[in-house]
């Protein structure tokens, strides 16, 4: 899904950027609670009731392993 990231701090904290999002089905908090326990952790929010992965914080080796890992989940 199309949404967007925001850049941090410094000179630019409230700056956002297109990107994008994988949502990863299953009822929302228990998805994300059971993300949070893998090692290493997965970082993702809620967002309208959906758990999104935004792609705006991964490298390339980040989806290979986290496509891994969702296969573990299922």
């Amino acid at each position: 899904v199309e949404t967007s990231a925001r850049v941090g701090g410094g000179a630019l904290p409230a700056h956002r950027l297109a990107s994008t999002a994988a949502v990863v089905p299953g009822p929302a908090n228990e998805t994300a609670s059971r993300l949070r326990l893998l090692a290493p952790a997965v970082a993702t929010r809620i967002h309208d009731g959906k758990v999104l992965i935004d792609a705006a914080a991964l490298s390339e080796r980040d989806v290979d392993e986290l496509i891994g890992m969702a296969a573990d989940l299922g």
